[in-house]
């Protein structure tokens, strides 16, 4: 059995229990996939940067937990990749960023591809992370 957890880094058990739903959906049968959120108080969204600091804490702390419980990988659910550098710092097991992981495969699929967003406030985030990702030659952003 391939045990996963997907990190909901927003304080949202809705979202939570609806990611879970899907992915109970999907998932091929030798896969275990649990899904949490940050059961802290915090902000309702990382959509700013000092907002992100404060959600990574809880965020952390599952990563670390999910080592601990025999997990094989994790991935953060949240398409900023929030704290996904410093996540990898801390454990031995796969962390995973939906937006890098996107966008690599995207990479491989055309000569260009797109992140589109839905707040003008999202693209500095998204560039800074098509950077970091190495990928700003095969990328727009709108």
């Amino acid at each position: 059995m391939f045990k996963i957890m997907w990190i909901d880094p927003i304080v949202s058990k809705e979202a939570s229990q609806k990611i879970s739903e899907i992915i109970s959906n999907i998932k091929r049968p030798d896969v275990e996939a649990t899904a949490v959120y940050v059961k802290e108080k915090g902000p309702p969204h990382v959509e700013y940067h000092f907002y992100e600091h404060l959600n990574l804490h809880g965020t952390f702390r599952w990563v670390r937990r999910a080592e601990k419980e025999g997990y094989d990988a994790v991935v953060i659910g949240c398409f900023y990749d929030p704290g996904l550098r410093e996540a990898r710092e801390l454990v031995r097991i796969p962390v995973i960023g939906p937006a890098e992981t996107c966008m690599h495969i995207a990479a491989t699929l055309g000569h260009k591809f797109s992140v589109l967003v839905g707040r003008r406030k999202w693209i500095p985030k998204m560039e800074s992370n098509v950077y970091m990702y190495g990928l700003e030659k095969k990328t727009s952003i709108i």
